[in-house]
């Protein structure tokens, strides 16, 4: 049911009314990141990464024995992506995420 004064509309028992375009005008979504934005983000993450992680990471084991541990996190991370490929060949089904809460723990 449409009613032309009001601009009314009721579907499956529910009633709302027709917003004009003014309406969505006032509440779109403003560009906002431009370059200064996502430089400033970047020398953040930069500056985070230099100052709280490798720093400490290289004052206690030093450089060699830092390398040894970047080495041993990246095969390890290595592995945790092929058994997330493998789980989802084996348990393909179209519950996404749900699907793999449900067979993963077990």
């Amino acid at each position: 049911m449409i009613e032309q004064g009001n601009a009314k509309k009721a579907a499956g028992g529910v009633e709302y009314h027709v917003a004009d375009e003014s309406y969505f005008e006032k509440r779109t979504l403003k560009k906002y990141a431009g370059g200064w934005s996502l430089w400033a983000l970047g020398v953040g993450a930069v500056i985070s990464g230099d100052f709280s992680g490798w720093n400490l990471g290289v004052g206690q084991a030093g450089f060699g024995g830092f390398l040894v541990a970047l080495l041993i996190v990246t095969v390890m991370y290595i592995g945790l992506c092929f058994s997330n490929w493998r789980s989802l060949l084996i348990w393909a089904n179209c519950d996404g995420p749900m699907g793999w809460l449900y067979h993963g723990p077990g």
